[in-house]
């Protein structure tokens, strides 16, 4: 078992205030794609993979696509939007748990077994 995403992982979560007084701002929005070829090693098959994922909302999209192209190799795409903006401080928790599945689909991982 191993992560799929080994070099650009989204793990900042923003922390959890009980009563924000600010609004939530994105001073700096911006957009992240990748593309990576993993070939499995010789004798080793794909067990089990995530599902593919989109997220689509307000602060932003965020997109995983898990490709087998066949039995040894898989082509994994990632691309991220975070929007520039200013949102009330009611939308602090929406956007905490936004940031959560980014970070959460991010470390998915998958399992390959010895064939």
């Amino acid at each position: 078992m191993f992560p799929i995403n080994v070099f650009n992982q989204s793990s900042d979560i923003p922390q959890r205030y009980r009563n924000r007084k600010n609004p939530v701002e994105i001073f700096r929005g911006y957009y992240d794609e990748d593309e990576v070829e993993i070939n499995l090693p010789v004798g080793f098959v794909l067990e089990a993979k995530p599902d593919n994922f989109i997220i689509d909302d307000k602060f932003g999209t965020y997109k995983m696509e898990l490709i087998v192209v066949n039995p040894s190799k898989l082509i994994y795409k990632r691309s991220f939007l975070l929007k520039r903006g200013s949102y009330d401080k009611t939308e602090y928790d929406n956007y905490r748990k936004f940031k959560e599945q980014v970070a959460k689909i991010d470390n998915s991982k998958i399992v390959i077994t010895k064939s």
